[in-house]
């Protein structure tokens, strides 16, 4: 696809408050800082973390470009707030770095959340109910369902900003989005977007919908950071330890991710694409014990460590998802080992066996 004109390349430079930010109950931990406080008003110890997310315009993750901590030294208000335009602009100066790096047939785009005229069809994600904890309010669930949005897009220029030194004021385009018909008691889907591409038909606010569609990557990743992972409850005794670990964790949640979905977008690519000749190995005899499909391609081998975190394939399951994904491999590596090990210790005691028949031999 090199210098294809189509080929587009997402960077999610983005993060909601609470996504970022790691609490650890450690207290002997040295470095760490407010990151907020419990109903008592308790101050809780973490980390911010600022990410940037490589996709792919299908929603494929190419990996973490960038994971910023935030200093943990105590600053005053005004302090914090440059600190968080900071993060930003950091983000968006390795995005263009990025982009000067990869082939000119590449359109990269960056999309961030809110910290930083037509009829299409948007799908909205089912939402689990959410009892009262933690002093959080309570949230309904919500039937994922196939809203209607009505398009408006509006050419704006935005006052240069305070934040950058020698900043001039910016043409941008406003795309606003809203459901038409929503079911009876939910709330109509609605989005404001603001970007600098240039919007000039319903097409293209289509195409800047569906760019921002693929925000929502960036949360499953830190999802997937923090419960596939556990990185919360990681122990260190300083913040700069803590940091490296999470950043180890990062590339394993991003493996994650694109394993579960590889395993839907190219199923008949080749295992070896993302397990190693030991895991395979293991999946293929854990196949032959459950009457299951030998992990001949990539998407029978994701199935099968779907199947170990318990996915079951029923006619209306639907594809495995980042959950059983992850509780999966974590199975699949102690299995690995364990088939390994097995093997090696089956191989010993078959030489071992064949060496005293040898020998029985010759003293006959």
């Amino acid at each position: 696809q090199k210098g294809d004109p189509n080929r587009r390349l997402i960077w999610l430079a983005a993060k909601t408050p609470k996504s970022g930010e790691f609490y650890f109950s450690i207290d002997s931990c040295e470095g760490l800082e407010v990151v907020g406080t419990n109903r008592t008003g308790a101050k809780s110890l973490g980390l911010h973390l600022h990410a940037t997310l490589a996709v792919t315009e299908s929603g494929l993750p190419l990996g973490v470009l960038r994971l910023g901590f935030d200093s943990t030294k105590a600053r005053p208000p005004e302090a914090m707030e440059r600190r968080r335009t900071r993060r930003w602009l950091d983000g968006f100066a390795d995005i263009a770095k990025a982009a000067r790096e990869v082939s000119r047939g590449t359109r990269v785009v960056a999309v961030c959340d809110r910290e930083a005229d037509g009829l299409i069809d948007v799908e909205v994600d089912g939402l689990a109910a959410r009892p009262k904890s933690s002093g959080r309010k309570a949230r309904p669930a919500r039937r994922k369902r196939l809203a209607c949005c009505e398009l408006r897009v509006r050419r704006a220029v935005l006052p240069a900003t305070g934040a950058v030194a020698g900043a001039e004021p910016a043409a941008v385009s406003a795309v606003h989005v809203v459901e038409t018909a929503p079911p009876d008691g939910e709330v109509p889907t609605e989005w404001r977007l603001l970007t600098t591409l240039d919007v000039r038909t319903a097409k293209d606010a289509a195409e800047v919908v569906g760019f921002y569609l693929q925000r929502w990557r960036i949360e499953d990743f830190f999802r997937v950071l923090k419960s596939g992972c556990r990185t919360e409850f990681l122990l260190f005794r300083t913040a700069d330890r803590l940091q490296r670990a999470v950043a180890v964790n990062a590339v394993i949640a991003w493996r994650i991710m694109v394993t579960a979905l590889l395993g839907r977008q190219m199923p008949d690519c080749g295992p070896e694409m993302m397990f190693t000749g030991h895991e395979l190995d293991f999946l293929a005899s854990y196949a032959d014990e459950h009457g299951l499909s030998a992990p001949d391609r990539l998407g029978d081998a994701v199935r099968l460590v779907a199947h170990l975190g318990g996915h079951r394939a029923r006619k209306h399951d639907p594809d495995p998802g980042y959950q059983v994904m992850w509780h999966g491999q974590t199975r699949l590596g102690s299995a690995a080992m364990g088939h390994r090990i097995g093997f090696k210790a089956g191989k010993k005691h078959a030489l071992r066996e064949d060496g005293n028949a040898v020998v029985m031999h010759n003293l006959s």
